[in-house]
């Protein structure tokens, strides 16, 4: 239901994750090299995604498309938690941990 209210709206979920990923890596950015800081980010989500791209067609290819995408789905939802814990817990650069908990509190 939600995901229909979304797209209703033309707003696709996987457009607001990239917003909030991206958003998370300008505040991990230092100020005195944010730009060299948020390229290397940057670079490393296009380098990862391109990548994971490959994989999923290739097991798709060999298991079908709905254990693939089943798979994924299960595998993005982990790594989504895992994220919230490791930063809940205070792992990651201190800028960040600064605007996580503003943000939290």
């Amino acid at each position: 239901m939600i995901v229909k209210r979304l797209r209703s709206t033309n707003v696709e979920p996987s457009i607001m994750a990239t917003v909030a990923v991206f958003t998370l890596m300008m505040d991990a950015s230092d100020p005195q090299h944010a730009s060299t800081d948020y390229t290397l980010l940057a670079s490393a989500i296009v380098i990862t995604a391109a990548l994971a791209n490959f994989v999923a067609a290739a097991v798709a290819d060999a298991a079908g498309y709905g254990a693939t995408f089943l798979t994924g789905m299960i595998v993005s939802a982990i790594g989504c938690v895992l994220l919230v814990r490791a930063v809940d817990s205070g792992h990651g650069p201190a800028r960040l941990q600064t605007v996580w908990r503003r943000a939290a509190a």
